[in-house]
């Protein structure tokens, strides 16, 4: 089966504690409550939690949407199959965001709307939920159209998960679930059918390179894409330019969005002629149809679930024609646009 699905629960077990200053024969409504998280990680029924998920963050906001707390397990070692976090949060109305993979150290707590490299420090009680964002690390380089933002490095597994606010009640014991989403993805491509051209190196085809135009580089604690006014440019690691017309290269980035752009192009870097650009998702992802004609990666939830995308791009020009055809597979299934003419 070409599709499948990883899913990160986290099952939160509220167990109501009896703590120091308590008393069982008394009011316990100012009692905290111990609440004791287990997480759960696995795919086609294996235990993965702690090989693919190397930290666990926990924000808590109250009622008013104000950080009340972080809690964190940056141990990947300890991150077992039977790992818990207690917290112990005084009963009350709370909101839970889970990230997985902050101890990357190119990710960063930011702000939404504000400028790349703006560092946010939460204060307990102040900070609102709003205020709250996670952020890779990126630079800009000078470009006679304006700064461009490059993520020059390959960026760790992240997850995001958050519930809606919920009451947590004196001698409660709820049980919640939160399911997490992968934010990051692997694009392995595989291009052949590239032109010959005059170039000033010795081979006789030109030198090929890839690049990725994405805005998903910032993220709000809704998990949505919270966009700084930047494009990002995600450049290949591990390229391989291999025999004469082909390239292969892998692309790191976090999780392309629905409603955003995410332009791939190859261009020959002596001429900066650009042989082929699409958008990564609206042109080609969201396009690959499976052996029945149905779309596989039709909604977001189908994107944000596959983990890996290896696309094979075909540009050898079609018969008895002197423009560049082109022919896409991703994850062995075809994309619905062969035979697009490439100018």
């Amino acid at each position: 089966m070409k599709f499948f699905k990883s899913i990160l629960w986290l099952t939160a077990a509220l167990c109501t504690g009896v703590l120091p200053g308590c008393n069982l024969s008394e009011d316990m409504t100012d009692c905290p409550v111990e609440m004791k998280l287990t997480f759960r990680f696995s795919r086609h029924g294996e235990v993965l939690l702690g090989r693919e998920v190397p930290s666990l963050s926990v924000f808590v906001f109250d009622a008013g949407d104000r950080f009340v707390g972080r809690w964190d397990e940056m141990d990947a070692a300890a991150i077992t199959a039977d790992y818990t976090m207690a917290l112990p949060l005084a009963p009350g109305t709370y909101r839970f965001v889970v990230w997985g993979g902050l101890s990357d150290d190119n990710y960063y707590l930011s702000s939404p709307g504000k400028g790349h490299g703006n560092v946010l420090v939460p204060i307990v009680g102040q900070t609102t939920f709003d205020e709250f964002a996670v952020r890779i690390a990126r630079h800009t380089r000078n470009h006679h159209t304006g700064a461009l933002h490059f993520v020059d490095v390959v960026p760790g597994a992240l997850f995001f998960g958050s519930t809606p606010k919920m009451e947590i009640e004196a001698g409660s014991s709820p049980n919640v679930d939160i399911e997490l989403v992968k934010y990051s993805n692997t694009f392995n491509l595989t291009v052949t059918g590239l032109p010959a051209g005059s170039t000033t190196r010795a081979s006789s085809f030109p030198h090929i390179d890839v690049n990725l135009h994405s805005p998903n580089g910032c993220y709000a604690f809704s998990g949505e894409t919270a966009s700084d006014g930047a494009r990002l440019t995600w450049p290949q690691h591990d390229s391989d330019h291999g025999p004469a017309q082909a390239l292969t290269s892998t692309i790191h980035t976090l999780r392309p969005v629905f409603g955003s752009e995410h332009t791939l192009e190859f261009y020959n870097t002596d001429t900066g002629e650009v042989y082929y650009s699409a958008d990564l998702l609206d042109d080609l992802i969201r396009k690959t149809q499976d052996a029945a004609g149905n779309y596989i990666y039709g909604s977001q939830a189908a994107v944000d679930a596959e983990d890996t995308y290896d696309i094979t791009i075909d540009l050898s020009p079609k018969d008895g024609s002197t423009q560049l055809g082109v022919s896409v597979t991703i994850n062995g299934w075809q994309v619905n646009n062969w035979g697009e003419d490439i100018q």
